[in-house]
């Protein structure tokens, strides 16, 4: 089976796929678009091969999501596989997921979830992202890790990655 896929650096692909980080900030929009849209389902997780290690250790923000997650230092995380999976929502402009998450880390807003910290997740959310302007937030839900990473070889975009099934999902890491 074909699934499509995208390629994400370390550390970034890790939290994506343990939930700790629920948007993907990117400057080009997968539908070739300038509307939000709606997203396409699953889309699998693949750690690039590079890691994305400028300033990580260092900050504070980096350091406690991927203690939230489950994982120690970057340097640990997997790389050249695909790691997990997430369900692709929807994709909206960054600067106006920005404003949103900002007023919500502010606490001016009446919206809950049971077991969330509201204010708390947004201000991670902010620190793990670029949500200026000119630049798209792909949200995503359902995330999962999977119990083995699978080797396989990124690209650039989104593209398919051929696998047969979808992996079984790592016992929760917490």
């Amino acid at each position: 089976m074909k699934f499509p896929t995208i390629t994400i650096q370390q550390p970034w692909a890790s939290l994506l796929a343990a939930g700790v980080k629920r948007y993907e900030t990117r400057g080009w929009n997968p539908f070739h678009d300038e509307t939000p849209s709606v997203g396409f389902g699953v889309l699998l997780i693949h750690a690039a091969r590079s890691r994305d290690n400028i300033g990580i250790r260092h900050e504070v923000a980096y350091r406690d999501a991927l203690a939230l997650a489950g994982f120690g230092e970057s340097e640990w995380l997997p790389t050249a596989a695909i790691i997990g999976a997430v369900e692709f929502v929807a994709i909206h402009r960054a600067d106006i997921v920005g404003v949103a998450l900002r007023s919500q880390a502010a606490g001016e807003t009446a919206f809950r979830r049971s077991g969330e910290d509201v204010e708390q997740v947004a201000a991670r959310e902010l620190s793990l992202g670029n949500f200026s302007a000119n630049r798209w937030a792909w949200e995503f839900r359902r995330p999962r890790v999977f119990e083995t990473p699978i080797p396989y070889r990124g690209a650039q975009g989104v593209w398919s990655a051929e696998l047969s099934a979808l992996p079984p999902e790592k016992a929760n890491r917490q």
